[in-house]
């Protein structure tokens, strides 16, 4: 392959002259650090100017037909890549450095590989299925707009949206394995495939999304492989277990009853949607905190109702779900009030606090003896 540093050299000068002392480091990255480069395969160059500074120059050149991309890439986006909640996790990994501008600033970028290898431990599961959890997340909003936005006509267009899918449960599979790839997809199937915890299927699903001319199975696809792929989350969320810190499961009774407050004051208001609104929020609250509490599973806004709500009908707590009528307000209140009973009757026969003062004297022997 034609030496390409020369002309590397030859960029990277040019943004000393151009950045001066916002030029902080430039690293290479890619194909070409590695064994499997093509002849025509690019040469990834980026920089990294000073911390807050927007500066965006991008040098990008065609040399006998092999391109030089030379961009900037921002701290605070490499700091979310070595963290996971970015794509190029294998660009901190595999880069080589080839400049920097001190000592501090190499070391400062050697520590994000070490930010990475921290949450490769088994200490930090919890945390990376929280991560992969919010990755979801936003791929699943390509599934609505795949179904709701696209037209079957416009194959460009749900091609697009399938193909985002595809790429958002992949990177959210490689973080729920703590890992990444070391390069696209599309080019290592066999690596996705291979990663332990993964959803049945995933390599025939993934070829769909990437291959397949036909709408309604492009789109049966997407929807089966978030399916599996959020029910995978769910099992590996409940397996985990004990999520949660001691003292820190959500039950603080101040709290509820203020939820159970606003949805009654909404009652005495005549405001059905509110009521309705305000209920709805503190039974969901309520329910996942008792849940969380029974099975020492960190449930979440990640959460359905249905995934948590087994262990509060259990508890026979009044069934707040909805009001229809305003003439049903008072009835609905009555219920409200109900609930609250229940749950302080709970929490006491647990052993727990309720934190509920009437004096100055009563509010300080709390904190002395809650710390």
């Amino acid at each position: 392959m034609k030496d390409l540093r020369p002309f590397v050299d030859i960029l990277i000068e040019h943004a000393r002259q151009v950045l001066g002392d916002d030029l902080e480091l430039v690293i290479h990255y890619g194909s070409r650090t590695k064994d499997y480069a093509a002849p025509e395969s690019d040469y990834d160059l980026s920089y990294v100017p000073s911390q807050g500074k927007q500066i965006w120059n991008n040098w990008t050149y065609l040399i006998d037909g092999v391109c030089i991309d030379f961009y900037p890439m921002q701290w605070e986006g490499l700091e979310g890549d070595a963290s996971f909640e970015g794509h190029r996790t294998s660009v901190i990994i595999d880069s080589r450095v080839l400049y920097h501008k001190s000592e501090a600033v190499l070391k400062r970028f050697r520590a994000l590989r070490g930010r990475i290898s921290e949450l490769q431990t088994p200490e930090k599961k919890g945390e990376m299925l929280a991560k992969a959890m919010r990755q979801f997340t936003r791929t699943a909003y390509h599934l609505a707009v795949l179904e709701h936005v696209c037209t079957k006509e416009d194959i460009r267009s749900w091609r697009m949206e399938a193909l985002k899918i595809a790429d958002g449960i992949v990177n959210c599979r490689a973080v729920l394995n703590q890992t990444w790839l070391p390069k696209a997809w599309v080019r290592c199937v066999e690596k996705v495939v291979a990663l332990p915890i993964r959803p049945e299927g995933i390599d025939r699903l993934l070829r769909t999304l990437a291959v397949d001319r036909s709408y309604e199975t492009v789109r049966e696809a997407a929807i089966e492989l978030i399916c599996r792929t959020r029910g995978l989350l769910v099992d590996q969320q409940r397996a985990g277990g004990k999520m949660r810190t001691a003292g820190g499961d959500g039950l603080f009774y101040p709290e509820y009853r203020h939820m159970c407050t606003k949805a009654t004051r909404a009652c005495d208001g005549g405001n059905l949607i509110e009521a309705n609104d305000q209920g709805m929020r503190y039974l969901s609250e309520t329910a996942s905190a008792r849940a969380s509490h029974r099975e020492e599973v960190g449930y979440s806004s990640f959460n359905v109702v249905a995934e948590y709500s087994e262990k509060y009908d259990a508890m026979g707590f009044p069934d707040i779900t909805s009001c229809e009528s305003r003439e049903g307000l008072a009835e609905f209140k009555s219920k409200l009030a109900a609930h609250d009973q229940h749950l302080q009757r709970l929490l006491v026969s647990e052993g727990r606090d309720l934190f509920m003062v009437h004096t100055e004297e009563d509010l300080k022997r709390s904190l002395l003896q809650h710390g």
